[in-house]
């Protein structure tokens, strides 16, 4: 595969997640949208969206195959517990993008070594999902080529997560807006008892 066939399927998975926060009716609805958009248009063999839990782990909320088979990874964001010490909870503690390009040899990856083995995962970027600066979840893109994951490739993944929080925020301030029409409602109709 060609750096240049990855930028153009890296710019057609940012195509259509952008075109996805735009028709996206739900949180849930935007989260498959964009995996489904970087399978299928990135060509990436499996992605996820991960939610912050309060018991400190992440919950996978949606996600797409190449294959069709997802299974969900047992993931915390606790520095202490050796599940928390993979790419998406590194992500998630420093709000900072983590990769590794040679999964099958990278020791923070080793609980998950032989799901990656088995899904034929050679590199995966783990980008978290801002909400004012804090993490909430992280975004696991996954490729099967070892060495594939270039800084380009990170800086498209990262708009992408970048436009999925704005989209988040717009979701927030359209649910207050609904919030706010029904309560001028409710002292409208009580007004109008009196």
């Amino acid at each position: 595969m060609t750096e240049q066939m990855t930028d153009a399927r890296m710019f057609a998975a940012l195509s259509a997640t952008n075109e996805a926060i735009l028709r996206a009716k739900s949180q849930r609805e935007l989260y498959q949208s964009v995996c489904d958009a970087a399978v299928y248009g990135g060509k990436f063999k499996i992605t996820g969206a991960l939610l912050a839990e309060p018991d400190n782990s992440l919950r996978l909320v949606a996600a797409t195959s190449e294959n069709g088979i997802i299974l969900a990874p047992t993931i915390s964001v606790d520095a202490k517990s050796k599940r928390g010490q993979g790419l998406a909870g590194i992500a998630f503690r420093t709000a900072r993008s983590c990769i590794s390009n040679d999964v099958l040899n990278d020791e923070r990856l080793r609980p998950w070594r032989e799901d990656s083995a088995r899904d034929g995962v050679g590199a995966t970027v783990a980008v978290p999902i801002l909400r004012a600066g804090t993490s909430i979840g992280v975004f696991l893109f996954c490729v099967a080529e070892a060495g594939s994951i270039t800084e380009q490739i990170v800086a498209l993944l990262e708009r992408m997560v970048e436009n999925v929080s704005f989209a988040l925020d717009n979701f927030e301030k359209e649910d207050d807006r609904k919030k706010a029409e029904r309560v001028s409602q409710r002292v409208a109709r009580v007004f109008a008892a009196l």
